[in-house]
């Protein structure tokens, strides 16, 4: 069995100070707090991060995980093969170290998703486990959730279909009970119908948790969830009326095995159908769910851990560009004077420490909102139905708002590494492949905000209390006072003003319409921009927020400090950038405040750049977890690397390509 290292020795790819690069170690000379304080708050204390960091090194050490291969060079059977290989070797090893939980998941994450090879893939039966847990009943429970934790069951969760996605009412797939046998028959009745995207089922899952309209007593009673069995358990070939396979290529992710699903007359027994919180009942009659929103419960948690996952995402390419930024030297402030480093340019800055303020409010507000599902989601099954309505507008937009901010801020990020930010050795692509999926899966960004909106004219009419819509109500906002020091409640009150201006307008636009007889569908789809406005305000207001009640758990000192400034510059660019216009024309602000504003802002970025290396290094990130990187690598050796790589690559190919003699010879020694 390998060494497993000291989860407090450099896991980075450097032994000593000496081999870092001097400008990135002088940048951790200069910084005004050991990164390693800020490592511990994030992780919720040291032990925290030991716990973490051993859990990794796990995996790190495990030669079974393959993290020396590069993904660039797999086919899609080639990465769908180690993905499939990492996956059997990570059930091994869990169960052999016993991780439940948190630790499953910190090992999940670093074994699993991590290994550049494979990219980022399922965990088989990722979505639809929650969803078989949430609604199987005791006996189905008993009957099936040890197969399935077991491993034996493999399973997907069959809901989008080739013609409809986040639209649930528009599943066409259908499940009609036959009394006299006891069974539901299912049908994929058209060609829109068949199951599309749903992971591990073109090739792995031998299950399916399939999303139908249930028929019964000559009613559509709505989507209902069905366990089918698609696969024979002994051959894994495809049962008689079933149609599965691979989607085939992909934008990014080829290892996860997204896959399609046709049904044909397709039966199984009743109890098939999980009746946890409804009930088909043997004569055909139905008993409904006591709340109607517990279909959508099983979705919720993925919904809700997505923003966090997103947050990662954008650390990690920070990270990436602000460690580049730093070793980078190019051009010259002064005439004759030494190529000043990159990140010592305002224009750099003005690119790269938003996103790094965005992706330390992205985390606060993931882990909030990861907090509210533990705490209201059982509440919410337990007959509360404004816990779960809360949860869901909340994870809608943070999760329509997070992605989207998170894969702009990518590309920001990629840009401002220049042209080595185009390599594939960067990392960029990687992370950018990942992200974009994150914005699409668990529907899509102007669904997710048109149903925040929904749930904000709820707040905003009073007919529903959500603390964090309290702004909606408040009355008598009054022009804020800037002068001297700024306090991030001012900004927090100028985010919420803004916030509040946004609903009211689209909610003024919508009832002027109507009040001039316009159907109100008709006055919802032509003020439905403003309402997109509105929500991704209410998600700025809401990040901004979590962010700010985050500060008081950091004691008083520089961590606080360099935080704060970052708190602050969330706000400030929010309002500088985005809403100079409307509060303008609200007079709540005037130019000259504006003015004053952007000029606290570019302050914010003086004060933030001695901090800028150490607060993207107290995310603790390996170079794995920078998907092996050549520019964010932890010692600044860029240039090294990248000569290494590329020489990688060229390693064992002859000098002279097989195609300049079939094509190039004939052109250059051409008397053409």
């Amino acid at each position: 069995m390998s060494t497993i290292p000291n989860p407090f020795e450099s896991r980075r790819g450097i032994s000593e100070r000496r081999e870092t690069n001097p400008d990135l170690q002088q940048e951790r000379d200069g910084a005004s707090f050991d990164s390693m304080q800020l490592t511990h708050f994030l992780d919720g204390g040291s032990d925290g991060t030991y716990r973490r960091r051993h859990i990794e090194n796990l995996a790190l050490s495990d030669p079974e995980y393959d993290f020396d291969r590069e993904s660039s060079q797999l086919s899609l059977d080639e990465a769908f093969k180690t993905a499939l290989k990492h996956h059997v070797q990570l059930v091994r090893k869990t169960k052999e170290f016993g991780f439940k939980d948190k630790d499953y998941d910190i090992y999940n994450y670093f074994a699993h998703y991590l290994n550049p090879s494979s990219q980022v893939k399922k965990r088989l039966w990722r979505s639809g486990g929650p969803m078989f847990e949430l609604h199987a009943n005791q006996f189905q429970q008993e009957k099936w959730l040890k197969d399935i934790k077991d491993h034996r069951i493999i399973g997907c969760y069959a809901q989008t279909e080739l013609g409809h996605g986040s639209f649930l009412r528009g599943l066409e797939t259908t499940a009609e009970y036959d009394k006299e046998r006891g069974e539901f028959v299912l049908n994929s009745p058209t060609l829109t119908s068949t199951k599309w995207w749903a992971g591990t089922m073109g090739w792995c899952a031998n299950h399916a948790l399939v999303m139908a309209q249930l028929m019964t007593e000559g009613k559509n009673r709505g989507p209902h969830p069905f366990l089918v069995q698609i696969r024979d358990m002994d051959t894994h070939n495809p049962l008689p009326g079933i149609a599965v396979g691979n989607i085939g290529p992909k934008y990014g992710l080829d290892a996860i095995d997204n896959g399609f699903l046709r049904l044909e007359n397709i039966r199984i027994p009743r109890m098939n159908m999980l009746m946890k919180h409804f009930e088909v009942h043997p004569d055909g009659s139905y008993t409904p769910a006591k709340n109607a929103k517990v279909i959508n419960g099983g979705m919720l948690r993925i919904r809700c851990q997505i923003p966090s996952q997103s947050a990662s995402i954008l650390a990690k390419a920070v990270t990436i560009a602000i460690r580049y930024s730093c070793v980078r030297r190019q051009s010259e402030m002064q005439p004759g004077a030494p190529e000043p480093q990159v990140l010592d340019f305002q224009t750099q800055q003005e690119k790269l420490f938003p996103i790094l303020a965005q992706a330390y409010a992205f985390t606060f507000t993931g882990k909030a909102l990861t907090k509210l599902f533990e705490e209201g989601i059982q509440e919410g099954l337990n007959g509360d139905p404004s816990k779960l309505l809360e949860l869901h507008a909340q994870s809608s937009v943070l999760k329509a708002y997070m992605t989207s901010r998170g894969v702009t801020g990518i590309e920001t990020c990629r840009m401002a590494c220049g042209g080595h930010g185009y390599s594939r050795f960067s990392g960029f692509p990687t992370l950018l492949t990942g992200a974009s999926a994150s914005v699409t899966v668990e529907g899509d960004v102007t669904v997710l905000l048109l149903q925040n909106a929904r749930y904000l004219i709820k707040c905003f009419e009073g007919k529903v209390k959500d603390a964090q819509c309290a702004y909606l109500l408040k009355e008598g906002y009054s022009r804020p006072k800037l002068g001297g020091k700024l306090k991030i409640d001012t900004i927090l009150d100028c985010m919420a003003f803004r916030a509040k201006l946004h609903v009211n307008q689209a909610f003024t636009q919508m009832s002027q319409l109507k009040l001039k007889g316009v159907k109100s569908s008709a006055a919802w789809n032509t003020s439905s921009v403003a309402w997109t406005e509105a929500a991704i305000a209410h998600a700025e207001y809401i990040s901004m927020k979590a962010f700010a009640d985050t500060l008081p758990e950091i004691p008083n000192g520089p961590v606080r400090v360099a935080l704060h400034n970052l708190c602050l510059l969330f706000g400030l660019h929010v309002l500088v950038r985005s809403s100079s216009r409307v509060l303008i024309q609200a007079d709540y602000l005037s130019a000259d405040d504006l003015s004053q504003l952007e000029l606290s802002m570019l302050e914010l970025y003086e004060a933030i750049r001695p901090d800028a290396v150490a607060l993207v290094d107290a995310f603790d990130f390996t170079n794995r977890h920078l998907m092996d990187s050549v520019l964010g690598r932890y010692d600044g050796k860029v240039y090294e690397h990248i000569n290494k790589r590329a020489e990688e690559y060229n390693h064992g190919r002859p000098e002279v390509h097989p195609m300049y003699e079939k094509y190039l010879e004939g052109l250059i020694k051409s008397r053409m």
